[in-house]
């Protein structure tokens, strides 16, 4: 496996991008290139990587293996890293990616229990597990959770819905569930308007707690999942450098993570607060990480600034008219050798 695969943590965050199956190599390539600050005008890097690769869409990439990816050695060692990691971090089209796009779907999901439930809270986790299978299908989540509701959860049911072309049918289809699901309890005779009214008020604010309740208990397990990965990024290695534990301060700054959390994350991961301590271990060269990949280990220096910034696969894959640290022209680029 590439060294490169193990340090992915340290990447840009493309978590927020949505790419389908069927999209073509440009797509996420566009991403790659507005992440590193470069264009492809003339299109030449995508027919490369298709090229290299033998794929002419985003699913054929994502079912590569590390030793294909490895084996593409005339693509750039960076536009590799980027492109790999962008592939198996960005969701199938649909998924739900941030909390203003999870608020702003529950609207729609009061739609939906007005329809459907007689106005009462639909527990969504009953749905989770059709609905992942419909996201890998291609379907996005108001699709999924749509059908999946209107057909009592049923799968199978769902995708005869979700495949009908005409919008006719589909509208009747709509109202056929609606009238066989919603069905409106009767209000008692003698029961008086305010007291109904005061009930309604009632129910409506304990179902607008309950939601509330469940959306933040929602975010808050999304929060702990994308942080569990993160974890896991870097544990990949068995150590954690000084860089990693840089870029681990600044993402539970930014992220809000805690010590509790962060203790039960790694139990979760299978590790203890002891047990992660004891991976910490200086750069192997002492001297710390490329500056250009963030990843490998410094190994050559630029004259005639001597500034030692740059790995060996870096060094040997991009040409470097001013060095990266002082912005002075480059004479040439020499490897330096440790005892």
């Amino acid at each position: 496996m590439e060294q490169f695969s193990l340090n992915f943590n340290l990447l840009p965050d493309f978590q927020h991008i949505s790419l389908s199956d069927s999209d073509g190599i440009s797509e996420p390539l566009q991403y790659v290139l507005k992440a590193r600050g470069l264009t492809d005008p003339d299109g030449k890097l995508s027919e490369l990587i298709a090229q290299q690769t033998g794929s002419v869409n985003v699913g054929e990439l994502r079912r590569m293996t590390d030793k294909e990816w490895k084996q593409a050695t005339q693509i750039p060692a960076m536009c590799r890293i980027y492109l790999k990691h962008l592939l198996r971090q960005a969701n199938r089209s649909g998924i739900r990616a941030s909390a203003a796009e999870l608020q702003s779907d529950q609207e729609f999901i009061s739609e939906l229990q007005r329809d459907f439930n007689y106005g009462q809270i639909l527990q969504l986790n009953q749905f989770s597990s059709n609905l992942e299978k419909l996201r890998m299908i291609g379907f996005n989540f108001r699709e999924g959770l749509e059908a999946l509701v209107m057909t009592d959860n049923k799968v199978d049911s769902a995708l005869e819905v979700l495949f009908i072309k005409d919008e006719g049918i589909r509208k009747r289809k709509r109202s056929e569930a609606m009238s066989r699901l919603n069905r409106v309890k009767p209000v008692d005779v003698e029961v008086s308007v305010l007291d109904a009214l005061q009930k309604q008020a009632a129910d409506e604010k304990g179902q607008r707690l309950v939601a509330e309740r469940q959306m933040h208990n929602c975010l808050a397990m999304f929060k702990l999942e994308a942080y569990k990965g993160f974890i896991r990024g870097i544990l990949a290695e068995q150590k954690v450098t000084p860089l990693h534990l840089e870029h681990l301060a600044r993402y539970r700054a930014a992220k809000e993570i805690s010590d509790e959390e962060h203790r039960q994350t790694l139990v979760a991961v299978g590790f203890s607060e002891e047990k992660f301590n004891k991976l910490k271990v200086a750069s192997e060269t002492g001297i710390g990480e490329c500056v250009i990949c963030l990843s490998n280990p410094k190994s050559h220096a630029m004259l005639n600034c001597m500034h030692l910034c740059i790995c060996e696969e870096c060094a040997r894959d991009q040409i470097f008219a001013r060095c990266p640290m002082c912005n002075l022209q480059v004479a040439s680029v020499r490897k330096i050798y440790f005892s």
